[in-house]
């Protein structure tokens, strides 16, 4: 049968190709899980300028996003997780800022590994409305924030700048004490971050300690069973000297002083 000139031309269905949709299917969830990761570590820089700053402050997001993206977060091991969490937990102690909590959680499918969260008790100094700003309080707080990608660096196994926000945020806090000293930005970070590095080698012993309990516990508090006796032997506020670093702690030390931008600069205060 011929085909006449305004019928259609016949087409053959193809068949489903179930393994190339599950396939499609998969990445674009991780892309969307990506995406969604990126968001939370943006809000963590821009909320950190915010508590600095205050709500008025106009906070270019999108420069910060650019940044963020290029230093895309790496999973964590339980262990990494730990040694994390615990660095900032004995940071805050050093700093004198009264460690509370410490915790980790794999999520969902183990994605995206491990991760957790520090708390501690004493950031009321911090919040805009209240007396004048002490540099020092926004340098304590920078170098609790360091700890925890300095140490699972240093102790762990996953590099510092897996955590790129955190670097940020610590970033911020220095720039802050930077602005309210007579000094220059870039002095201000670099000592904070060859400090914590300092703090992190000198309590090593009870970083694992600590990431020992929490890796098995999943949640430690300051007055948790043995946590309390580890606690007593860190010395809050005790000078740590910064010239008998490591090889690998220095080399550290110098690639977050060199990587991290100026984060006070997407700022537009009102």
């Amino acid at each position: 049968m011929m085909q006449t000139q305004n019928s259609a031309p016949m087409r053959t269905a193809q068949p489903f190709n179930d393994a190339a949709f599950r396939r499609e299917l998969k990445e674009e969830g991780q892309r969307q899980r990506e995406a969604a990761i990126v968001s939370k570590q943006v809000s963590q820089v821009t909320n950190a300028l915010s508590h600095i700053y205050g709500r008025k402050a106009s906070i270019d997001a999108a420069a910060i996003h650019k940044i963020v993206s290029a230093y895309p977060l790496i999973p964590a091991s339980r262990k990494g997780a730990a040694v994390h969490e615990c660095g900032h937990f004995v940071a805050d102690e050093r700093e004198g800022l009264l460690a509370r909590t410490a915790r980790i959680e794999g999520s969902p499918f183990n994605h995206h590994g491990w991760g957790g969260e520090a708390t501690h008790w004493g950031d009321l100094y911090l919040e805009p409305r209240r007396w004048p700003h002490d540099p020092e309080n926004f340098c304590r707080n920078a170098r609790a924030i360091l700890a925890g990608p300095i140490a699972e660096e240093l102790l762990g196994d996953r590099n510092a700048m897996g955590n790129f926000a955190e670097l940020m945020q610590a970033r911020a806090y220095s720039d802050r004490a930077a602005e309210l000293l007579p000094d220059l930005y870039g002095a201000v970070w670099c000592e904070n971050v060859f400090e914590t590095v300092a703090v992190i080698e000198c309590y090593t012993a009870q970083i694992f300690e600590l990431a020992t309990v929490l890796a098995k516990r999943r949640e430690i508090t300051r007055n948790s069973r043995g946590v309390s006796k580890i606690l007593k032997t860190i010395k809050p506020r005790t000078p740590i000297g910064t010239n008998n670093l490591s090889p690998r702690g220095k080399a550290l030390a110098c690639r977050i002083v060199a990587e991290t931008p100026r984060v006070a600069g997407f700022v537009v205060t009102k």
